[in-house]
């Protein structure tokens, strides 16, 4: 159950990446017919390619704030899932060594 949470978690970064990656904008011209258009077609090309230089670039330098928060998100879980755990055993141990009268040692 603990990697099914693992996989869950690591597959947020991603599904943000790519959504990240599709508000993009990108030009769906093949670069085969750009020596076909007129002056103002290119014009209008190249503002098309600034507006994606500068999205990209917003995006990459972003990209960080989408994984670290679940690089710590992941730390936490698995933390929590120990701390459970522990918490689960010692209940169990202290329920044998009450039903076996045993003297307590602090630890």
């Amino acid at each position: 159950m603990i990697h099914k949470r693992y996989a869950l978690l690591l597959s947020f970064p991603l599904v943000l990446l790519v959504t990240g990656c599709t508000n993009i904008p990108k030009s769906t011209m093949p670069e085969t017919q750009f020596s076909s258009l007129d002056c103002r077609a290119i014009a209008d090309q190249l503002a098309q390619e600034q507006v994606t230089q500068e999205r990209s670039a917003e995006a990459k330098s972003n990209s960080w704030k989408v994984v670290i928060p679940f690089a710590i998100a992941a730390r936490y879980i698995d933390a929590s899932s120990h701390m459970n755990e522990s918490e689960r055993r010692s209940n169990l141990l202290a329920q044998a060594q009450q039903s076996k009268s045993c003297k307590q040692f602090s630890g």
